[in-house]
């Protein structure tokens, strides 16, 4: 319950915290062929990519973490496929996050655009907190705009959601 909490406090000091970005452009993880829909590097640096492919026929979103010379881990989603991408807000007080997230067995992984504050990435594995990495720049990308391949929830699934990670 402690390791919960804390990870909440840490989310939501993110959130509120009004950390000064730089403009500068960040290396990306996407290829040529594709869009950066989010794009940061974090404090670890580490890059956080999510890229969606320009090709029609084969439309897919794929995340990437990892740096330029090695991919940690990617998790891609296709047009037909099981794997699904959520997308939702937090909203709470003067507070308005807007957040992806996405299942892969155990895990989920959530990258999450607040309107003050870092953007970042945050891991559970069932449930319980295992990692938050906050944006040392100003991330590319909005989370909030639509896309084919997102599944749409309530901001009710989305506040559960960030609740589940944090009690």
């Amino acid at each position: 319950m402690k390791i919960k909490l804390n990870f909440f406090v840490f989310f939501l000091t993110g959130i509120i915290s009004g950390s000064v970005f730089s403009e500068t452009t960040e290396p990306s993880l996407c290829k040529t062929n594709e869009t950066a829909l989010f794009n940061c590097t974090t404090s670890r640096e580490k890059i956080i990519s999510l890229c969606e492919s320009q090709i029609i026929q084969n439309k897919y979103i794929e995340y990437r973490h990892g740096n330029l010379k090695k991919i940690d881990f990617s998790y891609k989603i296709q047009k037909n496929s099981e794997n699904k991408i959520s997308q939702g807000t937090f909203s709470g007080g003067n507070i308005s996050t807007d957040m992806l997230w996405f299942n892969n067995g155990n895990y989920t992984y959530i990258l999450f655009s607040p309107n003050t504050g870092p953007d970042g990435v945050a891991v559970t594995k069932n449930n319980m907190p295992i990692s938050s990495q906050k944006c040392v720049m100003k991330s590319l990308g909005d989370l909030s705009k639509t896309n084919e391949l997102f599944e749409k929830k309530s901001d009710e699934d989305a506040r559960e959601m960030i609740k589940n990670t944090s009690e």
